[in-house]
């Protein structure tokens, strides 16, 4: 199962955070992906700013996210300490203390 956060922060573009994956090298980051640009890395300071996407404003990016390959999506509003957590391991293979 892999997290995603809907929000819409610019606009009304809908884009979706995966919040324990990493965008990049910083665990700060996380992986995002938007309908025009498709796949890129999101700071988390970024990521607070906007609203939560209502179901019927997220519908056509969720069927997007599956035709591309995002099969077991659990829609979630916020991330967690956990979720940096494993962002951490992705990029730095160990835990901090």
């Amino acid at each position: 199962m892999t997290k995603v956060i809907f929000k819409i922060i610019d606009g009304d573009d809908v884009q979706a955070f995966f919040p324990e994956l990493a965008g990049d090298s910083n665990p700060y980051t996380m992986l995002c992906y938007a309908h025009i640009g498709q796949h890129s890395a999101a700071h988390e300071g970024y990521v607070v700013q906007g609203r939560n996407a209502n179901p019927r404003e997220y519908r056509a990016l969720l069927s997007e996210l599956k035709r591309v390959g995002y099969d077991d999506l659990k829609v979630v509003y916020r991330f967690t300490r956990n979720d940096w957590r494993k962002r951490w391991q992705q990029v730095n293979r160990k835990v901090p203390a």
